[in-house]
């Protein structure tokens, strides 16, 4: 009689109890953070509705190009994410970079020109429009946060801060799109800092908050 392998019945017991996961499919990943833009979305026109300037077809050079540059953002940054999910060796994550260094030229801009005429402060701090701006960004930027958060703690993200900080990016950059929608207000002040704001406090929750709700 052959006498039992301790390394094999070691396994098996290790084993006993493994029951089969379904893998991670990006699609999947894709599907959810959709899903999350457009309940977000569809919560600002049944809230707040769209600008006028939207629904007559006559929105301004800088509204688009401003919330173009923030939802190109949002979307590399999500996108990113759900790769993260379920990391494979070689990948790369640049694109997120670069959606990151566009956005940035908006408060950039908002910085040179204070700059220039610092007499035009109060347009900033003045009024309680930005700082609503600001809040209402962050509470629509939840939806796309918890679907991220969701899918990551499905998935095995190699770099939980990394991954955190991304999905805090994306959440904060998507909700500030979605209320930029109904947003009345389009200077270079108002979209450089109070559009700006939201999306550097997502990044910094997701670091700090969602990072450690997905590390097991």
């Amino acid at each position: 009689m052959t006498k039992p392998n301790p390394t094999d019945r070691l396994i098996a017991d290790l084993t006993a109890e493994l029951a089969p996961v379904r893998a991670l499919r990006r699609r999947d990943g894709l599907a959810l953070t959709f899903a999350a833009i457009v309940l977000t979305i569809a919560v600002v026109l049944t809230w707040l509705g769209l600008r006028p300037e939207l629904l007559g077809g006559e929105a301004s050079g800088m509204f688009v190009i401003a919330n173009g540059l923030i939802l190109l953002l949002g979307l590399a940054a999500a996108a990113t994410v759900v790769r993260m999910g379920s990391p494979q060796v070689g990948n790369r994550h640049e694109g997120w970079k670069w959606a990151l260094a566009m956005a940035a030229l908006l408060p950039l801009a908002a910085s040179v020109r204070l700059a220039l005429h610092p007499g035009e402060l109060g347009q900033i701090t003045n009024g309680t429009q930005g700082p609503d701006c600001m809040v209402h960004a962050l509470m629509l930027s939840s939806f796309t946060a918890i679907a991220l958060m969701l899918w990551l703690r499905k998935g095995a993200p190699a770099s939980p801060r990394i991954a955190g900080l991304l999905a805090g990016l994306a959440a904060g950059a998507l909700g500030t799109f979605a209320y930029g929608l109904a947003c009345p207000v389009e200077t270079i002040y108002h979209l450089g800092v109070w559009h700006s704001v939201p999306i550097a406090i997502g990044a910094l929750v997701g670091r700090f908050g969602i990072a450690r709700a997905i590390t097991w």
